[in-house]
């Protein structure tokens, strides 16, 4: 969890700053070749100081949600490749922007097109419910908007 994320980030190193101590102190300090500020803790060490401040359970958050937000952006983007295999263009070529407005004006186009047919569709249910109702005040019977397929001998016995 927490720890997970901050191996994911890298060169995160907290240094530890000790409370400043007498001028003597100091420069015994100075002889050897690390003072505080160079100390590097191990990961565990880092995460256990930082649990130990209100901003150090700040950044350990922060390093979670980055950490997670890599992780979807990484998913995003095998996803677009997938994407782009699909409708066979090359990545080099093209941008998300073209794919994706592409695919919008087409969504567009269709819906459109969609419309029209219903719209076609339901003059056309109104035409015949006009003709039906004008052959039925003529006394003529209703014909469905279908022509007669019955075999022209069964026809010719009917009449």
């Amino acid at each position: 969890d927490i720890l997970d994320a901050g191996r994911a980030l890298i060169g995160l190193s907290i240094p530890v700053i000790q409370p400043k101590t007498s001028e003597k102190k100091k420069k015994d300090d100075d002889d050897d070749s690390l003072n505080d500020a160079e100390i590097e803790l191990s990961l565990e060490e880092e995460v256990e100081a930082l649990r130990a401040t209100p901003i150090g359970i700040f950044t350990l958050s922060a390093i979670k949600y980055v950490s997670s937000l890599r992780d979807k952006v990484d998913d995003t983007r095998a996803k677009y490749r997938q994407l782009l295999e699909y409708f066979g263009e090359e990545e080099e070529t093209m941008q998300p922007h073209e794919l994706f407005s592409t695919i919008a004006k087409f969504c567009r186009d269709f819906e459109k097109a969609k419309d029209d047919v219903a719209a076609k569709e339901k003059r056309k249910q109104r035409e015949d419910m006009k003709r039906a109702k004008a052959n039925q005040a003529a006394g003529r019977p209703p014909t469905h908007g279908t022509p007669d397929r019955r075999p022209q001998q069964q026809k010719s016995m009917l009449r």
